[in-house]
Parts: structure tokens; C-alpha cells; sequence
């Protein structure tokens, strides 16, 4: 019975998709764990350097991966992980993602963030990540959590207008010329 039992688990390990496949790393450095693939992300957890992560799969036009670390699930640049190859421990490239059976990912912030990170104070906020994928543009601020204060905008740099306002333009009459851009006291448009 026992060596049945261990042939259905090999079969079951060789017949699983791609997706359930992953590879063990390791962290070179303290680095952040990442709701999404970039740095303007929220950051999940701090992972020490030398911790062991379980690597999901990559994104294959940006060099960032999912990973797990001590249970919980987020991103990582792939400059700060070391995987086990040919017995060495050496740095991951997008070259050894086959070698590795790393699959190739896609990220999808609804259905990622709806599986890892629904009781995490950003994920009422997903619609303002999902505009912005990868960093937050300068000056631009998440919005505030309940309760709590508004992040300040970055020093010296204006806010633009909010989300889905669009450009600012010269309302336009039917039947009339357009009104001049008004530049302020003294300036010229």
C-alpha cells in the first residue's frame, strides 16, 4: 500500500499545472515584500536578508516575481533574490525561469489583492493602486484610510487633478470662440 501511495503523490506532483509549480530562493538583502510588481506599491512585510521564499512565478516584460515568505504572499524585484543552481547559489534571470520550472505570470491587482490582502488597510483603496501601476506619480497622494489623515503630496510638486477629472481645458460655447487659458495675475497664457 505504501508504495502505491507513493507512486499516486509522484504522479500527482508531475500532472500538477504550471501555476502550482515553484521554485525555493532566497532574499539577498532586507527587502521589502510588495503588494504589486514595483516599488510604489504598499509594502506587505520586511523580509530579512537570507530568508528562504517560495518563488510562484515571474512577470516576464518587468523583473519581478511572486513570492511567499512565512505565509503570506507579495512581490519581489528579482535583483534582490538568489536561487540554488548547478549546487551554487547565484542570482535569478529571467534566463533560468524555464530552467527552474518558474512559470511565467501575469498580476491582476483585483484578483490578487482579493486573494492575499483583504483585511490590509490599502485594499479598500485598489481602485487608486490599479490606476497606477507601478509607482505613484510624484506629488500624487493615496487616499487616506479611515481615520486617518491624508498622506502628505510631495513637497514641491503639484498636485495634479484627482483621478478620472481628466486635462483642464476652456469650456467651449456652441456658437462662441473659445475663452483664453486664464494663467493668473499678471501672466500670460
Amino acid at each position: 500500500m505504501n508504495k502505491l501511495l507513493k507512486t499516486c503523490v509522484f504522479m500527482a506532483a508531475l500532472l500538477a499545472p504550471a501555476g502550482a509549480m515553484a521554485a525555493n530562493g532566497f532574499t539577498t538583502g532586507n527587502v521589502n515584500l510588495r503588494s504589486g510588481p514595483g516599488t510604489g506599491y504598499p509594502v506587505v512585510d520586511t523580509v530579512p536578508a537570507g530568508s528562504p521564499l517560495n518563488i510562484r512565478g515571474c512577470l516576464n516584460d518587468i523583473p519581478w516575481c511572486d513570492v511567499s515568505y512565512g505565509g503570506l504572499r507579495g512581490w519581489m524585484s528579482h535583483n534582490y533574490i538568489q536561487i540554488t543552481y548547478n549546487n551554487r547559489r547565484t542570482g535569478l534571470t529571467p534566463g533560468l525561469y524555464a530552467a527552474l520550472s518558474i512559470p511565467l505570470i501575469t498580476f491582476n491587482l483585483d484578483r490578487y489583492w482579493g486573494r492575499h490582502y483583504r483585511t490590509r488597510p490599502f485594499y479598500n483603496n485598489r481602485t487608486y493602486w490599479n490606476n497606477r501601476f507601478g509607482a505613484p506619480r510624484p506629488g500624487v497622494r493615496p487616499p487616506a484610510a479611515p481615520g486617518k489623515p491624508a498622506a502628505p503630496a510631495v513637497p514641491g510638486k503639484p498636485r495634479p487633478p484627482a483621478a478620472g477629472a481628466g486635462p483642464q481645458r476652456p469650456v467651449t460655447l456652441p456658437g462662441r470662440p473659445p475663452r483664453p487659458a486664464f494663467a493668473g495675475p499678471g501672466r500670460r497664457p
